[in-house]
C-alpha cells in the first residue's frame, strides 16, 4: 500500500470516527420541545437543534432510502473495527516502550503504577493499570538452598542463545567459534548488613561484549561450598565438548578465562588465600612472614603448573578440590591476575606511579620498566588487558545491586528485574548500532589493516537486516603510519593515497573503528583509529 492509499483511508477512518460520534450524541439528547404546530414545525426543528445539540462541524448526511442507509451502516462497521485495531496497535507499542523506559531507567513499580493511573485518566483507558502487568513480571520465583545459601540457576546454554539472539544478523551468521569468561565475585548489598549476593556472571566475547547472569546466590556470608558451582560447570562441560545448537549450526565454545579477585580466586580453586604461606597461585615458594604479612621469595623457585596443580603436587597450597578441575582448562594460565583490583585500586595504583614518575631515588628506570612490561605474561596469552579485565563485571554487578529496592527477599527482587528485561521485545535491544554519518569530519572509518574509507551517502538498497547500504571511498593498498618504536597498526594509524581509492556500496556492519582523517600533499591520507568514542 502506498502513503496516497494510506492517507486516503486514514481520512476515511476519520470522518467516520465523527460521523458514529455524531450519531450517537443525536440519539443520546433528545429534544426538549414536546409540542411543535404545523405551521412552525420548520422554525420550531431549526431551534431544537440549535438549543439542545451541539455537533461537530461535519455534513452528517441521513439517506431517505432504507437499503442505502443500510449500506452505509456496514461499511462504517466495518470501518470502525479497523479503526479500533489501529488502536489497539498503537496501545501495544506504547506499552512495549513503557516497559523499556522503565528497565533502561530503573524505574520502580509504584512510581510506574501512579503513572499509568495518569495516562488512563488522559485517554489511555486501554493501558495496563500496574507495572507488573506491562513487565509481564513473573508472579512465584522457585529458589533452593545450596552452599548454606538461597541459590537460584539459569541455563548456561539458554542464555548463550538468548544473548546471540541480540546481535545482528550479519554477526549472528558468521559464529562458528565463540569465548566466553566467567566471573564469580561477592556483592554486598546493605551497609548495616553482612548478607549478600554471590552471582556467577558470563561474558560473551563478541563485538560490543555482552555480559548475563547465569547463577545467583545469596545468604548471611559467603558460601559455605563450592556446591552453588557445580550446575554452571557441568553445563559448561557438556556445551565445550558437544558445541551449543544455534539455528541449526553447531558453535564451538571456549572458555577464555575464569575472572576474580584474589578472594574469590582462592575461594573458587580451592586453594590458601593470598598471605598464606604457599598463597601464591604462580610458584610453590614458601613465604617469609613479617609482621603482618607474608612474602615470597623470588630465588630458586617453582613455577605451578596445570599438571602440578591437579596432582596437588604442593599439598599446602590446597585445602579442597576445585570443581572447575572437571573442565578441559589450564588451572593456572586461565585464572588470569586480574588488572583492576591489582593495579587500578588500592595501594598498588599509588605504588605503580610512584616507581614510574616518583622521586629519583624509588624511581625505576626505563630497562626495568621494559622487564616488567615483557613478563606481563597474561597480557602475552590474551592480549589487551580489557581481554580479562573485571571492569564489565563490576559494572554490571553495579545494575545488580540498584535492582535491589528493600531488604526483603533480594534474590527474588533481582530474579524478577533480570527477567522483565528479557521480557522486553527486540525493539529496545542491548546491542545499540553507533549513527553512521556521512558528512566530514565524523565520516571515516578503519576496515582492515590494509583499508580505510569515507562514507559518502546512504543508498536505497536494502541489506537484509532492515538498514540501507552506504556509498563508500575505499582506500586500499594503506600501509601502517610507521614501524617505529613498533608497527602502528596495532593502534589503528594508517596511511593511504588518493591513487588507490574507489567507490564501493557496502553494508554499515563492516564499519567498526571510526576514525579522523588529515590530509597531506600529494592526495596522501592519515588515518587514525579511535580507541573510546
Amino acid at each position: 500500500m502506498d502513503e496516497q492509499q494510506r492517507k486516503r483511508k486514514q481520512r476515511k477512518l476519520d470522518y467516520n470516527r465523527k460521523w458514529i460520534k455524531a450519531s450517537r450524541a443525536l440519539n443520546r439528547k433528545p429534544s426538549r420541545e414536546t409540542a411543535i404546530s404545523s405551521s412552525d414545525s420548520d422554525n420550531a426543528s431549526q431551534t431544537t437543534t440549535s438549543k439542545n445539540i451541539t455537533t461537530p462541524d461535519i455534513p452528517i448526511i441521513v439517506n431517505e432510502n432504507r437499503s442505502d442507509e443500510n449500506e452505509e451502516y456496514e461499511d462504517n462497521a466495518v470501518d470502525y473495527d479497523s479503526e479500533s485495531e489501529h488502536e489497539s496497535t498503537y496501545m501495544e507499542t506504547l506499552s512495549d516502550d513503557l516497559a523499556a523506559w522503565i528497565n533502561e531507567f530503573q524505574i520502580k513499580h509504584n512510581a510506574v503504577d501512579n503513572l499509568l493511573k495518569i495516562l488512563q485518566k488522559h485517554g489511555h483507558s486501554d493501558i495496563p493499570s500496574t507495572a507488573r502487568t506491562i513487565l509481564k513480571t513473573k508472579r512465584n520465583i522457585v529458589t533452593e538452598m545450596k552452599s548454606g545459601m538461597e541459590y537460584l540457576y539459569y541455563s548456561l546454554s539458554d542464555q548463550l542463545i538468548n544473548v546471540i539472539d541480540k546481535y545482528p544478523q550479519e554477526v549472528r551468521d558468521n559464529i562458528t567459534n565463540l569465548e566466553i569468561s566467567l566471573n564469580i565475585d561477592g556483592l554486598p548489598l546493605f551497609k548495616s548488613s553482612s548478607k549478600s549476593v554471590w552471582p556467577v556472571l558470563c561474558a560473551v566475547h563478541l563485538d560490543p561484549l555482552l555480559i548475563f547472569t547465569v547463577a545467583l546466590s545469596y545468604g548471611q556470608t559467603k558460601p559455605a561450598n563450592l556446591d552453588f558451582l557445580y550446575d554452571t560447570i557441568t553445563d559448561l562441560d557438556n556445551i565445550m565438548h558437544n558445541g551449543l545448537m544455534y539455528s541449526g549450526v553447531n558453535i564451538k565454545i571456549k572458555l577464555r578465562c575464569v575472572v576474580c579477585d584474589a578472594p574469590a580466586k582462592c575461594m573458587v580453586k580451592g586453594i590458601k588465600l593470598y598471605s598464606g604461606y604457599f598463597g601464591c597461585d604462580r610458584c610453590d615458594q614458601r613465604g617469609n612472614w613479617f609482621g603482618r604479612m607474608t612474602y615470597q621469595d623470588t630465588d630458586d623457585l617453582s613455577v605451578r603448573t596445570n599438571d602440578s596443580f591437579r596432582r596437588q603436587t604442593n599439598p599446602e597450597h590446597h585445602n579442597r578440590d576445585s570443581p572447575f578441575c572437571t573442565l578441559d582448562i589450564d588451572m593456572i594460565a586461565q585464572f588470569p591476575i586480574d588488572y583492576m583490583h591489582q593495579c587500578c585500586l588500592g595501594v598498588m595504583k599509588r605504588l605503580i606511579l610512584i616507581w614510574i614518575r616518583g622521586k629519583k631515588e624509588v624511581k625505576m628506570s626505563a630497562l626495568h620498566s621494559e622487564q616488567i612490561s615483557n613478563r606481563l605474561l597474561d597480557a602475552v596469552k590474551f592480549g589487551s588487558l580489557d581481554a580479562f579485565s573485571a571492569f564489565p563485571f563490576e559494572n554490571f554487578m553495579q545494575r545488580i545491586k540498584r535492582m535491589v529496592r528493600s531488604g526483603k527477599n533480594p534474590i527474588v527482587q533481582i530474579a524478577k528485574r533480570l527477567d522483565e528485561i528479557e521480557n522486553v521485545k527486540q525493539a529496545a535491544k542491548s546491542v545499540k548500532e553507533a549513527n553512521i554519518e556521512t558528512k566530514r569530519p565524523n565520516n571515516f572509518y578503519v576496515i582492515s589493516d590494509s583499508s580505510c574509507c569515507e562514507v559518502v551517502s546512504t543508498t536505497n538498497i536494502d541489506d537484509g537486516n532492515n538498514r540501507k547500504k552506504l556509498m563508500c571511498r575505499f582506500y586500499e593498498r594503506c600501509e601502517p603510519l610507521s614501524d617505529q618504536p613498533c608497527n602502528l597498526g596495532i593502534i589503528g594509524a594508517y596511511k593511504g593515497n588518493d591513487r588507490h581509492s574507489r567507490m564501493k556500496i557496502v553494508s554499515p556492519g563492516i564499519l567498526k573503528q571510526k576514525a579522523i582523517m588529515i590530509e597531506k600533499d600529494n592526495g596522501i591520507k592519515i588515518f587514525l583509529g579511535l580507541l573510546h568514542y
